[in-house]
């Protein structure tokens, strides 16, 4: 165990002193696209996720490099994801939402809600650490880890599959998709990647890494303020966490 710790630390200490003859690039910005996967994560007794979705991002990234190897990474991604929820039979839920008719507004009640789809558009705004391998040949291998903090902006419910007036549908048209008041407004979630930078030139590189957010935030509301449960008509109680894998690819200079 002793010869492990001494080779670790001479390993460190190499690549520090190492470290200290390169000329280190501090500030290095970038662009990038982040196509990938979401789904919701669901904590209470009455509701099922429903499979994947999409998600697709672009944005800036931006990095301070405290050596070769460590660095701070942050920017901004414009995000949207989506995720699906099922409510099961056994405490039957209904939906009530407004319908706006020749300008006049109503509400509408539901006789009972069996699914919906929310789709969530953010601000992604990421902290992380990022280590880095020196480079070998044109490549250089590195992995990230922190938080990312979402900002939602807008979200809205489709895909509501209800039974209203004697008939079993999704609701369409108008009313395909309906702004929600249940999304809180910051999402707060643990960021994980790995990835390579392939050397164009100079300072130049292509960036492709994997990333997964992790949510430890509700994404949505703990009390529905439009899902009630039949048998008592109180709010609905929720607990749901948002994840997504993005595939990152961007130019970093």
């Amino acid at each position: 165990m002793k010869k492990i710790i001494a080779i670790v630390l001479v390993l460190f200490s190499g690549g520090a002193i190492y470290a200290q003859d390169v000329a280190v690039k501090k500030h290095r910005f970038g662009v990038k696209i982040a196509p990938g996967i979401s789904f919701l994560r669901i904590g209470k007794t009455g509701q099922e996720r429903d499979g994947v979705d999409y998600s697709f991002g672009y944005g800036l990234q931006y990095e301070y490099g405290f050596s070769e190897y460590f660095s701070i990474s942050t920017g901004f991604l414009m995000n949207s994801f989506r995720g699906d929820v099922t409510f099961t039979e056994n405490n039957p839920v209904y939906f009530v939402f407004n319908e706006t008719v020749s300008g006049n507004k109503k509400t509408i009640t539901t006789d009972q809600i069996y699914g919906r789809q929310y789709t969530f558009k953010a601000v992604d705004i990421p902290l992380a650490l990022k280590l880095r391998t020196p480079e070998i040949g044109y490549l250089t291998y590195f992995a990230e880890f922190g938080t990312t903090l979402s900002v939602i902006y807008d979200s809205y419910s489709s895909k509501n599959e209800v039974f209203l007036a004697t008939t079993k549908s999704f609701l369409s048209g108008d009313n395909e998709k309906i702004e929600t008041d249940d999304v809180n407004l910051f999402k707060l979630g643990l960021n994980l990647g790995l990835g390579v930078e392939y050397n164009l030139v100079g300072n130049t590189s292509l960036l492709v890494g994997l990333n997964w957010v992790n949510g430890f935030t509700n994404v949505l509301k703990k009390k529905s303020n439009e899902i009630f449960y039949k048998s008592s008509d109180n709010q609905l109680n929720q607990i749901v966490k948002a994840d997504y894998v993005a595939l990152t690819i961007g130019v970093q200079f």
